[in-house]
């Protein structure tokens, strides 16, 4: 074998520590590497090394800086990019827990007979209102009318009274709660309605 393959199979023989190498954070690998430091005397004198002249030894130890820095820095990129990955998963993991949350909050807005459920909804936060569509042709209210929601919800007229709003059909509405009570009104309508949930 000549010196050149003995060179050769040297760098592939330090391939599988180098990975301790570049992990250690005291070391700068591009600055300190020597394989006069890193190898035995006899490994030196096996693999031939120990018959270069100085300089050719010092122009292997510059090569294997090298390499050593270009692993260095790809392992670096490779673990930023982990690290953002992770991120990313978290924040949206979170998102995800914060729109369940919402849904469950809404899910039981205006059942005041709910009290465990709104314990423990009120522990996190508070709806103040949701957004919805009333299924079908309304026109108004009559004192009893009842309102079946697009979200599954149903909602019945509070207090008697009779109000002609125009015709809608599928009409957007908002919910609000106002102190203890929850007011239904119809987007594009200036009119609002007293409403208790039934469902």
């Amino acid at each position: 074998m000549n010196l050149i393959n003995k060179c050769i199979l040297t760098a592939i023989c330090l391939i599988s520590s180098i990975s301790l190498i570049v992990a250690d954070p005291g070391k700068n690998n591009k600055e300190l590497f020597d394989f006069g430091k890193e190898m035995s005397q006899e490994e030196m004198d096996q693999t031939g090394l120990k018959q270069l002249e100085s300089e050719q030894m010092e122009q292997l130890n510059s090569w294997m800086r090298g390499y050593l820095g270009q692993k260095e820095e790809k392992m670096r990129v490779e673990m930023d990019k982990k690290e953002e990955k992770m991120r990313i998963e978290m924040v949206q993991k979170e998102e995800k827990r914060g729109i369940e949350r919402r849904k469950t909050k809404e899910r039981f807005f205006g059942f005041f007979n709910r009290e465990d459920k709104l314990k423990e909804i009120a522990a996190e936060e508070v709806v103040e209102s949701i957004e919805s569509r009333i299924l079908g042709v309304i026109y108004g209210w009559r004192g009893n009318t009842v309102f079946n929601l697009e979200n599954g919800q149903v909602w019945k007229q509070g207090k008697m009274g009779g109000t002609y709003a125009g015709k809608f059909t599928d009409p957007e509405i908002i919910i609000r709660k106002r102190g203890e009570s929850y007011w239904l009104h119809i987007k594009g309508s200036k009119a609002s309605v007293q409403v208790t949930r039934v469902r």
